[in-house]
């Protein structure tokens, strides 16, 4: 199963302040040469092409040839180097380890950051095969495995979606279409553009007009009539609605939970 993780900034920052220089000098290295790590503690300055401003050798892992760019940082690197090695792995692994729990990154391996620097390459707009050419690889799907998304990708491109679709403001939704009042929760069952108190009143007046006709036609104006009686119920109802909404930025789902209190 190919590895997914991949350090930030922050976590790279927080992993050299915790190591010993000459480990230091061997994460520096790994993040700008990409090479593995058993490339990356044999390279020596014969390995260097002046001319092309690269590193010339052979994968220990695949025998392909490696030539990854010599940066900046990697000619620092290199100018310090007291002799032929450019890196010291004296107790690597043993320095790694505990460099690891220092930094309170226990999950850490050292191949990670030849990972850590292929992704950031590829997210800073390299190509796909460029990338694949600088890590050695021979075919281009091994490095979409390689360099596939981690969660922390993941957990960056939702927040895209985040801004983009969401519960619509008061000022967001179309004011009532009769009245002009800014509507609330309604607009999600109400597509006329109505705001609950116009919906009530509406509803009022049809059941006055009920009234009227029936007590045209000879019913008796002192029988009860429930329906008028819920009309009005549902008018002050709507009152009452448009009196609970306390800011036009509220968001709906805010504004719905308010009215189920």
């Amino acid at each position: 199963m190919i590895r997914k993780v991949v350090l930030s900034a922050n976590d790279f920052d927080a992993f050299m302040m915790a190591a010993p220089i000459r480990l230091r000098r061997l994460m520096l290295g790994a993040v700008h040469s990409l090479l593995r790590p058993c490339d990356l503690k044999t390279l020596s300055k014969s390995h260097i092409d002046e001319d092309r401003n690269i590193f010339v050798g052979l994968q220990k892992k695949s025998g392909r040839r490696y030539e990854p760019p010599i940066t900046a940082a990697m000619w620092d690197l290199i100018r310090t180097a007291p002799g032929e090695q450019i890196f010291d792995a004296t107790n690597f692994q043993k320095e790694f380890n505990a460099t690891r729990l220092r930094a309170g990154m226990p999950h850490v391996q050292f191949r990670d950051l030849r990972r850590t620097g292929a992704r950031k390459m590829l997210k800073g707009g390299a190509d796909i095969d460029t990338v694949r050419a600088y890590l050695g690889h021979g075919d281009l799907n091994t490095t979409r495995r390689y360099v596939g998304a981690a969660n922390q990708d993941l957990q960056e491109a939702s927040k895209i979606l985040e801004g983009l679709y969401k519960w619509p403001t008061l000022t967001d939704a179309p004011p009532c279409s009769n009245c002009g009042r800014l509507r609330g929760p309604e607009v999600l069952t109400n597509p006329e553009r109505h705001c609950a108190f116009c919906v009530a009143g509406f509803k009022a007046a049809a059941l006055r007009a009920q009234k009227n006709q029936l007590n045209s036609s000879g019913k008796s104006s002192g029988t009860p009539f429930k329906p008028w009686q819920d009309g009005m119920t549902e008018m002050l109802a709507g009152q009452s609605l448009l009196s609970k909404i306390p800011d036009p930025n509220i968001t709906l789902e805010q504004e719905t939970l308010n009215l189920l209190v």
